[in-house]
């Protein structure tokens, strides 16, 4: 774990398996004890079609995503302002790529899940990061309660999640075979 650039990381406490550095921080507790995957018996979306295929979005506007399978992704360029309903996301393929100034990106209640195969719809990362304000929380009930972000376990590609001063982001972060990047500016949470 490296925090950079004064960053203040609040945990209670924050188990590394392997080495901390950063500004000294009591609740770092470095070279923990491997501890069994939380997460591994909880079952994966499936695949069962595509409800948006290469989901592009450009210019500028109000944006509003429904839930649905992703096939190859989404791509947001211009000025937006992103609303995402309530639901599964599934990200079949290409991840999430933003350029431009894509922001508030809110929504409450969803589950952004990074999938793919190795054929038509390559894995790709999620890349969440830059000047935007995330504004996002997990479901509290059903399948994928406490969950926000999670990657397939085939896919190791690298996610990056960062904020603006202002982001929210409520829900657990599971990437278990790919490395994740958190970075923001002050005033990022990440409630517990």
């Amino acid at each position: 774990l490296h925090v950079a650039n004064n960053g203040n990381l609040v945990g209670h406490p924050i188990h590394v398996v392997g080495h901390y550095s950063g500004p000294d921080n009591p609740n770092v507790v470095p070279n923990s004890s491997l501890t069994p995957d939380p997460f591994a018996n909880w079952v994966m979306p499936t695949f069962s079609g595509c409800t948006y295929t290469n989901f592009k979005a450009t210019g500028n506007g109000p944006l509003v995503l429904s839930p649905g399978t992703y096939c190859g992704g989404i791509s947001l360029s211009g000025t937006h302002t992103v609303h995402m309903k309530d639901g599964l996301y599934v990200l079949y393929g290409g991840g999430i790529k933003i350029t431009g100034n894509s922001s508030p990106i809110s929504g409450d209640n969803i589950t952004i899940y990074n999938s793919g195969n190795g054929g038509s719809y390559p894995y790709g990362d999620l890349g969440l990061s830059g000047g935007v304000v995330l504004d996002l929380s997990a479901p509290t009930t059903g399948a994928y309660a406490g969950m926000l972000f999670m990657q397939d376990k085939l896919n190791t590609q690298s996610a990056s999640i960062g904020g603006n001063a202002g982001s929210s982001l409520a829900g657990n972060f599971y990437f278990p075979k790919s490395n994740l990047n958190l970075s923001g500016t002050s005033g990022t949470t990440i409630p517990i």
